[in-house]
């Protein structure tokens, strides 16, 4: 997973910059398929996750000047649905969970999901 941030500072010192927020979530999950014989299917996992977070700041908004990377550990939690049709294709929603070592609780995820089984 790849997500990037624009935010601007609301402190007096910097107000007016900006800087960007950049999240690189790696993960090796293992999961489990509920209800295999029908169409509706089930689907948990959970995972180890290397997150890197990296934040670049802009002097007055023209150039970068720092990066700083922050790397840590956690752990991944999902659960999906999704509808497997006749033709293989299938369509769902999923449900994730990051828990990072050092910070706690990262955040929820809820995204839509589509695919094709072979």
């Amino acid at each position: 997973m790849f997500a990037s941030l624009k935010r601007e500072y609301i402190d007096l010192l910097y107000q007016g910059q900006r800087y960007m927020v950049f999240h690189q979530n790696y993960a090796v999950n293992f999961s489990y398929e509920f209800n295999s014989s029908g169409n509706h299917k089930f689907l948990t996992g959970f995972g180890l996750l290397y997150n890197i977070r990296s934040t670049a700041q802009a002097d007055y908004g023209v150039e970068i000047i720092d990066e700083v990377d922050d790397q840590q550990l956690g752990i991944n939690l999902n659960l999906d649905y999704y509808y497997q049709f006749e033709n293989k294709f299938f369509i769902g929603a999923r449900v994730n969970t990051i828990y990072l070592i050092s910070i706690g609780l990262e955040g929820f995820v809820f995204s839509p999901i589509f695919g094709v089984t072979f």
